[in-house]
């Protein structure tokens, strides 16, 4: 079996509990129709890509004023397995243990919403899972170095019966 490093769990389990969706759907996922408004799950691409609207929109500006704009979207690189995970900044998911959105190209307005959102208070909700996981991890650890103190016992004990000494 393949061990992970510390570090590598971390951030496995980071960016599972913090980044990751809900595969199955809630009311609010349909609010604008039969489409999951946050149109999940995200399609596999090779490569990151930016794609264009062709038609022209309705949009807002800082003060409020109606403007026309043609819409952009990113498109990140993501394989398949990515399908349900927010594009993030794995960085900034270890170092503040949360929910990074990480949105390119947009204007204000759209960093603004972003903020308010991200900021709402669902920490009782959230921290149930990571200190679930959290104490997996522990857990595993500690199992672990439980393991390698028996060997290194183990081998103790062989050294010394090859020298002709016996534990008492």
């Amino acid at each position: 079996m393949e061990r992970f490093t510390p570090s590598a769990r971390l951030k496995f389990i980071v960016a599972a509990l913090r980044n990751l969706h809900k595969s199955d759907r809630s009311p609010s996922c349909f609010k604008k129709g039969s489409e999951c408004r946050m149109k999940l799950p995200a399609y596999p691409s090779t490569e990151t890509l930016v794609m264009f609207d062709d038609k022209v929109t309705s949009w807002f500006d800082w003060r409020g004023n109606d403007i026309s704009r043609s819409l952009s979207i990113c498109v990140p690189k993501r394989a398949h397995a990515d399908a349900y995970v927010n594009v993030h900044s794995e960085f900034a998911s270890i170092l503040f243990g949360c929910n990074t959105n990480v949105i390119t190209g947009v204007d204000g307005g759209s960093v603004m919403y972003c903020t308010c959102y991200v900021s709402k208070n669902t920490e009782k909700e959230d921290n149930k899972h990571f200190a679930d996981a959290a104490k997996h991890l522990v857990k595993n650890i500690q199992q672990q170095m439980a393991e390698r103190k028996e060997l290194s016992d183990l081998e103790l004990e062989e050294e010394a019966s090859s020298v002709g000494l016996k534990k008492v």
